[in-house]
């Protein structure tokens, strides 16, 4: 039955309202104001509500309801008008004003079905569930053939908390129009939950006699039983859905839940395996399955190797379906397995370029995997596909910068330095990125600007204290600056090996070699023994204290360690500083 009129439907009935029409009695038994409307009025009253319609349909609704309002002063008791006024209204979220309309429509025609649906509809917005109710009871005794009002009718009685008796509005239906699957899964969902267990059974083996072949209700009627601690009884509806469809991959997958419930692993296991093989399972079921494999893994190292091996099921069963490579590469980063997880993401964007968080994550395996040809080469062809993300911009200039091509790495920088949209943290990575290209390219003032830029916006920033500090002292300028950005940095991050290298070292620049001494010793106790360069160093600032035989030896450990400067060998071959 319909539920909604229609604008037509409404002109016709406005002026089956008007007294003029009921002269003859309005078949809706409209009750006039008394009020007889002259012609022209009746003309103005039909020309202002069409106007109504059109303006509502455009979305004008305040015009409409102005125009409404104005019918309503030529005639007063027109019940068409005020239902327009309350359905106007209620979709504006004006529930008082659509009562109030809905209300007064109402009582003009109390027979209208289409003033009571929506009386009822505004007491449902109100949480007046019991008025809602009571309307729906008298709609569906005056209209029996009513099937949608008896939903409603189902639907609060739900919210009403009246599990028994949104069951029953369904049983009425189900008397009039025979079996229908929703309304059974409807009717089954409130018997479970009211805890009628007893009777979700007993429709279910109705069902079950009508329908023996279907899987659906075999496996409801198991997953009831569990719930009742029935395990037996579970297993053997399961066991029968395989009697008659053994390639069931949902069954496979109800059967892992039971087993897994049941402690039994090498079974579960079993059962998965199966159910991951169903091509009919849709690819989203399964990689529901592997999130929740991903969170009830973390600590248990089996089943982090099952879930690895279902990774691999996922991707042979779907080689073209980029998320299940990228599920795959989630899993292998997990267990450190950068290399394999990179592959993984790479096949992901391969099948599907357009997915800005793998390429992100892509990016991020390079970086931290050293692996600058890579970065570059991917950050350029994420840059294809997201040319206004400066993220990659700044990863491509980095990747430029490690392979020594500074004069694209500043083009890259500069580029993507202009789409940062009130980022401060990014934008400092930027101008810091921009420092060390410079100052590569031994363009120092501009290196010395891209960092004053960036300790403006984050004077708290360790790296970049740390970083600027450092080449200031290695071109001895501005050494009394170079000397507390480097203290600040240590302050605010102690014990850093690099950040104590690199104040040493502006003390060494300044002849402060005994202070040099002590904060290259802190270095090389937290973990600075191990570089070249600190070593190297630190042979330097001994070579200065006098201490010419431990400085040699320093310089030859460096020397073993492999990265420093160029004077190296020529400091050991002549057994003295070069600089």
């Amino acid at each position: 039955m319909l539920k909604k009129t229609s604008y037509i439907l409404l002109v016709l009935t406005i002026i089956a309202c008007s007294p003029t029409a009921q002269t003859t009695k309005s078949s809706r038994g409209s009750k006039s104001s008394g009020k007889e409307l002259t012609e022209a009025q009746q003309m103005k009253l039909t020309s202002l509500f069409i106007e109504a319609q059109k303006e509502r349909m455009l979305g004008n609704v305040f015009t409409a309801d102005k125009k409404l309002n104005e019918c309503l002063q030529i005639d007063p008791d027109n019940h068409a008008v005020m239902f327009d006024i309350a359905s106007i209204a209620k979709e504006q979220g004006l529930a008082g004003k659509a009562l109030e309309f809905g209300k007064r429509a109402s009582a003009e025609d109390p027979d209208n079905i289409w003033y009571k649906a929506l009386l009822a509809d505004v007491y449902l917005d109100l949480n007046e569930f019991e008025e809602a109710e009571a309307i729906y009871d008298r709609i569906i005794q005056d209209h029996p053939e009513g099937f949608d009002y008896l939903y409603d009718l189902s639907m609060v009685r739900y919210r009403m908390g009246d599990l028994n008796g949104s069951i029953e509005a369904l049983d009425q239906i189900e008397e009039r129009m025979g079996f229908a699957e929703e309304l059974f899964q409807q009717k089954h969902l409130l018997y479970m939950e009211s805890e009628q267990e007893d009777k979700a059974i007993e429709e279910l083996e109705k069902v079950i006699e009508k329908y023996p072949k279907n899987p659906t209700y075999h496996g409801m009627l198991a997953e009831v039983y569990e719930k009742q601690g029935e395990m037996d009884k579970a297993l053997e509806y399961y066991e029968k859905i395989l009697e008659f469809d053994p390639d069931n991959g949902m069954v496979q997958l109800s059967l892992y839940e039971y087993y897994t419930r049941q402690g039994d692993s090498q079974k579960a296991q079993e059962a998965i395996v199966k159910g991951f093989g169903d091509e009919l399972i849709d690819i989203d079921t399964k990689i529901g399955i592997l999130l929740n494999y991903y969170e009830m893994s973390e600590n248990d190292i089996s089943r982090r190797q099952e879930a690895l091996r279902l990774c691999e099921q996922l991707v042979a069963t779907y080689p073209d379906e980029a998320k299940a490579h990228a599920i795959q590469g989630d899993f292998l980063l997990r267990e450190n397995r950068l290399e394999e997880a990179r592959d993984a993401f790479l096949r992901a964007v391969d099948e599907d370029p357009d997915r800005q968080i793998i390429w992100s994550q892509i990016l991020a395996l390079d970086s931290e995997m050293q692996d600058y040809e890579a970065l570059n080469a991917h950050s350029a062809e994420a840059l294809e596909f997201y040319p206004a993300n400066p993220t990659f911009y700044l990863l491509n200039g980095i990747s430029h910068n490690q392979l020594g091509d500074h004069e694209a790495a500043i083009e890259a920088l500069e580029g993507g330095k202009e789409l940062v949209i009130d980022d401060d943290a990014l934008l400092v990575d930027f101008y810091s990125a921009i420092g060390d290209a410079y100052h590569q390219l031994e363009q120092h003032m501009e290196s010395d600007k891209a960092f004053d830029k960036a300790i403006r916006i984050a004077p708290d920033n360790v790296y970049v204290l740390n970083n600027y500090s450092y080449y200031l002292s290695l071109r001895r300028a501005n050494l009394e600056k170079a000397e507390s950005m480097a203290l600040k940095a240590n302050e605010l991050s102690p014990g850093q090996a690099s950040f104590q290298d690199t104040y040493a070292w502006v003390l060494y620049q300044n002849g402060k070699y005994t202070d040099a001494r002590t904060w290259i010793e802190k270095a090389l106790s937290n973990g600075g023994a191990l570089s070249g360069v600190i070593r190297e160093h630190y042979g330097d600032i001994l070579f200065k204290l006098g201490e010419t035989d431990l400085a040699l030896e320093e310089w030859k450990s460096a020397k073993s360690l492999g990265d420093h400067s160029e004077f190296l060998n020529e400091k050991i071959e002549k057994q003295t500083l070069i600089e």
